[in-house]
């Protein structure tokens, strides 16, 4: 859990101060198994690649706040878009 909140403090620190130490701990970060939850989903390294409402709440908050901050890796964000929209369709 620490590490999923670590990920989410650093999405969120990112946004706000636009720093770059933080960018760079959440994009080595932001797809590790280590932050898994405790019945083992992740967003995007359960072999799921898409978002689930009801579980890693951290980790989605995390992944979207990233994913609206100007200068977020457009690489990351397609691929978080596109695990949010395999849960949409």
């Amino acid at each position: 859990a620490d590490r999923r909140l670590r990920i989410l403090a650093a999405a969120e620190l990112f946004r706000t101060t636009g720093e770059n130490a933080f960018k760079t701990y959440f994009e080595a970060n932001y797809n590790n198994v280590a932050a898994t939850s405790e019945n083992g989903y992740h967003p995007l390294a359960s072999g799921t690649n898409r978002f689930d409402p009801s579980v890693a709440t951290d980790l989605n908050r995390a992944f979207v706040t990233y994913a609206l901050t100007p200068g977020a890796s457009p690489t990351i964000v397609t691929q978080l878009k596109n695990a949010l929209k395999t849960h949409i369709d």
